[in-house]
């Protein structure tokens, strides 16, 4: 009958739509996998670092009166890591051999190697929280974006 024909062709789009739906999200799923693959050696190797990480060393870094600026700057991306902040000053360019880059905040840092549970902090961003979910895994866009500037 009309009634079932016109019924079936509804279904019939209704699948063809859920099934060219069901091939995009294949496709962006397919590309999320393709780069957690290729991140995956560096978030190991990002583990080792960190857990070889020497207490001491922290504590000669924090006893420079002025570091390198890549050692400020890496402080920094901790810092905005960890919702630690950092001065408030104006977004700053400052040119030097290197090239361009943001002024950094050296007094966060040294906050940050003054925490005598700095390196428990690390290790705790790294690893699951109470949910099962590390804090690394909770990093959203507006974090991405005050770490931009660094990079």
């Amino acid at each position: 009958s009309g009634v079932a024909e016109k019924k079936e062709s509804e279904v019939g789009a209704v699948k063809e739509t859920l099934s060219r739906d069901a091939r995009k999200v294949q496709a962006v799923k397919d590309d999320a996998e393709q780069d957690l693959a290729a991140a995956h050696p560096m978030l190991e190797a990002a583990n080792k670092a960190l857990d070889s990480i020497d207490p001491k060393a922290l504590q000669n870094v924090k006893k420079l009166s002025n570091p390198p600026p890549l050692v400020k700057r890496i402080l920094d991306g901790v810092c905005i890591l960890l919702h630690d902040p950092i001065e408030n000053k104006p977004c700053e360019a400052v040119q030097e051999k290197a090239g361009v880059w943001i002024r950094d905040s050296w007094e966060a840092g040294r906050r940050f190697l003054s925490d005598m549970k700095a390196i428990e902090r690390l290790i705790a961003f790294k690893g699951p929280t109470e949910g099962g979910v590390g804090k690394k895994d909770q990093i959203n866009e507006e974090t991405c974006e005050l770490l931009l500037p660094y990079l």
